[in-house]
């Protein structure tokens, strides 16, 4: 018997940033849809932007980003994306998504449309928060314990 991998080689397949390519969570919803937490390529380290990027199996350095942290959106039936939201890189002081974070966890609130996920690390200087994404208004937010929001956005909604 031949064991297919799930969801397919080509969602899964390094390349793209548009491929699945960290995963440590995921959940499935009461719809049937798995919500999958993809912190991004750890196997490259960032060596800053004089030196490019390290990638540790072949131990060759490039040049160019890394992929960002992403949520990704699969119908189980059909092993289908159905939606990709892609982390914004903040600007803001010890927040960056794309400097080191890792995406370790993930709580669902299945009635909201809202998940909850956290962020283990981050820069040097860098402590871990909380990432709140927002289904059906396609947005996140970052929390930590210095301040009680990093990016200065519209409220996700009532609580």
């Amino acid at each position: 018997m031949v064991q297919e991998p799930w969801p397919s080689r080509d969602v899964q397949n390094d390349g793209p940033c548009t491929k699945l390519q960290s995963v440590l969570a995921m959940e499935i919803d009461t719809d049937g849809v798995m919500w999958v937490v993809d912190s991004g390529p750890k196997r490259i380290q960032n060596l800053g932007p004089e030196q490019g990027v390290l990638d540790v199996r072949s131990s060759e350095i490039t040049r160019g980003r890394e992929c960002p942290p992403k949520v990704v959106l699969i119908d189980i039936p059909t092993g289908d994306v159905i939606h990709s939201y892609e982390f914004p890189d903040s600007s803001a002081k010890k927040s960056s998504l794309r400097d080191g974070s890792l995406l370790t966890d993930l709580v669902l609130d299945v009635k909201r449309k809202i998940a909850y996920i956290s962020d283990s690390n981050g820069p040097e200087d860098a402590v871990g928060g909380i990432i709140v994404y927002d289904l059906e208004n396609n947005r996140s937010r970052r929390f930590h314990p210095e301040n009680n929001c990093v990016e200065k956005a519209e409220p996700l909604g009532s609580v």
